[in-house]
């Protein structure tokens, strides 16, 4: 047994030679975030890959240790290891992996104490409720709201919280109630490697296509 888990209990050293041996046989290693993700929606995301990609969650030391005894360029894979990490292994390219893994993303409500991943903004206009306590809770939150017909409304379009910033339990509660579902959640791609690289989101976020016309007009 390799030097870095000769002290390991059985079952973790079974861990570590899983994730090597699946790393032989795929093209491409990668990590992927699963953090927040519902596990109904984990079982789905799995089903939508199957017979593409191949999730292995197991503890981060473990995934540590596999890179550490696998080597070579595959050790600059753990500095990327952070939160709920899970490997994924595929023989597509990092360029196609990371738009199958957009469209696992779906909407969802956000929680008390998560950052806004982009502006949220409110609309102006009629909502569905009477009047009653949520014209309070709405201008609590910095949603100026009045009644009018019989209903309640939202007097102008407001950006409720910037990117970046905490999404308070008051505006939480009321972005609910307005079913505004302002998360993406699915599998984030931390970073992968394929054919000796190291490939970072930022990177994959570019247009393939764009890319290859580049690489064709030079050439």
């Amino acid at each position: 047994m390799a030097l870095y888990t000769h002290h390991l209990p059985a079952w973790k050293k079974d861990e570590v030679e899983e994730i090597r041996k699946n790393a032989k046989e795929y093209k491409l290693v990668g990590l992927v975030d699963m953090y927040g993700i519902p596990a109904q929606q984990v079982q789905q995301i799995r089903r939508n890959l199957r017979g593409t990609a191949l999730i292995k969650v197991t503890r981060n030391t473990l995934i540590k240790h596999a890179f550490e005894e696998i080597g070579g360029e595959m050790k600059n894979l753990s500095k990327y290891i952070s939160g709920h990490s899970a490997i994924i292994f595929t023989n597509d390219n990092p360029f196609k992996l990371f738009k199958q893994l957009e469209k696992t993303k779906t909407k969802m409500a956000a929680k008390p104490g998560e950052k806004a991943p982009e502006d949220i903004v409110v609309e102006k206009g009629p909502t569905s409720f009477r009047p009653g306590p949520i014209v309070g809770e709405l201008q609590q939150a910095g949603i100026p709201a009045a009644i009018e017909a019989g209903k309640v409304k939202i007097r102008e379009t407001k950006t409720v919280v910037r990117k970046g910033e905490v999404i308070s339990t008051k505006l939480a509660d009321v972005l609910s109630k307005l079913d505004i579902k302002p998360m993406d959640v699915g599998l984030i791609l931390q970073a992968a490697f394929f054919e000796g690289s190291v490939y970072e989101p930022s990177v994959l976020a570019i247009d393939e296509d764009m890319i290859i016309r580049q690489i064709t007009l030079a050439g």
